[in-house]
């Protein structure tokens, strides 16, 4: 089977998080995001063996810089997951051999040769919600309860053939037929993601025009650690 790759000609500038002053207050303002690590069940190593959706690159994708200019995981000020490749080069691979409902009749992707895809600039982001088409969580992430679970719309972007933006979505509100994953809150700084079923809808095209691409089973198990996400917990 053709493997693709498909690469975002989009450069990341990585930054460092200093504190900055508040002008009128002298105090320090927290920063914009706290970096962390995630770590993927499934990993190009055994990438063969895995049934897994969404593989990971063999990396902890260690968190620098901050959020949407940054590259790895990062727990954003809104206490959602942020993962990004950025300057790092951080990779995904996304695998489509698992359709479970046609793409409409405009389809730009190459289901011939693209069903394995490896992506070397993404970014993925998290909605925590209280069901699988629940309302939102205050606090994101931080606000599920150590030892209980909840879920998480999920959306991942990326920019494929043609200069199209593709983005694949965990989300029924948003994309009928999808489904939101299962996230437990382990310890205070540590969510695991974890879903053998969950369905995930491929779009792509500008905001306003997104062509439907299909309908994929995706399951994927990914573990998320934000160290100091609460205060004293390191």
């Amino acid at each position: 089977m053709k493997r693709s790759v498909v690469t975002m000609f989009v450069s990341a500038l990585l930054v460092a998080l200093p504190l900055a002053l508040d002008a009128q207050k002298g105090k320090p303002k927290p920063p914009s995001s706290l970096p962390g690590t995630a770590v993927f069940v499934c990993n190009a190593a055994g990438i063969e063996l895995c049934s897994d959706g969404i593989v990971g690159d063999g990396t902890n994708y260690l968190g620098f810089g901050s959020n949407e200019t940054g590259s790895g995981a990062h727990l954003t000020g809104a206490g959602e997951l942020w993962l990004g490749s950025g300057a790092v080069g951080y990779e995904v691979t996304l695998d489509f051999r698992g359709q479970t409902g046609a793409c409409g009749t405009a389809c730009r992707w190459d289901w011939v040769n693209d069903q394995r895809v490896m992506l070397m600039d993404f970014e993925l982001q998290t909605n925590a919600v209280n069901g699988t088409a629940g309302t939102e969580i205050a606090n994101g992430l931080l606000g599920i309860g150590v030892g209980t679970s909840a879920y998480a719309r999920i959306k991942l972007n990326f920019l494929g053939p043609g200069g199209f933006l593709y983005e694949l979505r965990f989300n029924s509100l948003e994309a009928a037929g999808s489904t939101a994953v299962a996230v437990t809150r382990t310890d205070s700084c540590t969510w695991e993601f974890t879903d053998d079923g969950a369905l995930a809808h491929f779009k792509s095209g500008a905001r306003k025009t997104l062509v439907n691409e299909g309908l994929f089973s995706m399951p994927f198990s990914m573990t998320v650690n934000i160290p100091g996400c609460v205060p004293g917990s390191d």
